[in-house]
Parts: C-alpha cells; sequence; structure tokens
C-alpha cells in the first residue's frame, strides 16, 4: 500500500499527511459529520489520521465566550463519532474582541487541551490588514 509523505507541524512533533479532506467550506457542523460519518462507516483506525476542527465561527455569527468554545469541542466531538481531535483552532480571532481572546477564549481553549479534548490547540486570522 502506497503512504503519503508526512511533515511536521511546526515543533508540535505531529506529523500531517501532504493531502488531506478538506471540509472547511461545508462548515465545521457540515464537515464535522461528514468526516464522522465517513471515518465511522472505513472503521479507520484512529491512531491512523490526524483530525482538526474548529470553533469561533458559527452559521449564525462568531462567539469567542469560553462557554461557547467549551460547548462547541463537545458538539463537534459528537458529529466525529470521537473522543478528541488532534488539533482544535480558534477560527477567524481578528473579528472578536481582543481583551475577551486573551482573557477568555485562549484559557478556554488550554483547559480544552488538559482534559484531552484536543491535542493541540490554536488561533486562525483570516487577514489582519488590507
Amino acid at each position: 500500500m502506497a503512504t503519503l509523505e508526512r511533515r511536521e507541524l511546526g515543533n508540535t512533533g505531529l506529523k500531517l499527511s501532504c493531502l488531506g479532506f478538506g471540509a472547511s467550506p461545508l462548515g465545521n457542523v457540515f464537515g464535522d459529520t461528514v468526516l464522522g460519518n465517513c471515518l465511522h462507516e472505513l472503521n479507520v483506525p484512529r491512531e491512523e489520521i490526524v483530525v482538526s476542527t474548529k470553533c469561533g465561527r458559527y452559521i449564525d455569527g462568531f462567539d469567542f465566550s469560553a462557554e461557547r468554545v467549551t460547548r462547541s469541542i463537545d458538539e463537534s466531538l459528537a458529529r466525529l463519532k470521537l473522543d478528541y481531535v488532534d488539533i482544535l483552532h480558534c477560527h477567524d480571532i481578528e473579528f472578536g474582541f481582543l481583551d475577551q481572546i486573551v482573557n477568555e477564549t485562549i484559557p478556554a481553549l488550554q483547559k480544552i487541551r488538559e482534559t484531552g479534548k484536543a491535542r493541540f490547540i490554536g488561533i486562525t486570522v483570516l487577514m489582519t490588514q488590507p
């Protein structure tokens, strides 16, 4: 069986394949569901895949509160039919308030990592300036 080339993500030790299943255009709700169903049907061994999902941006807008971020990972895990994700990133933080991101969102992400629901955490920014 052919294997995909893998590269390390920064200095994390996490190796990612150069090719992946990109469900970002589907949004975290639909993408999580599609991926979760596929993984369940194919019975893929968990240690053979790297799964990421996002929080912060939702169908009805942005919410970077600790309560919503925490609820989001639980919802994603249920849709993915997994106990943990490898990467959880808070998406489009430029649409939030810096004070909330620093004092509420990032600590919530850290707690999620500490509970084992996400191995790695991060944030994404679409654009800071034109």
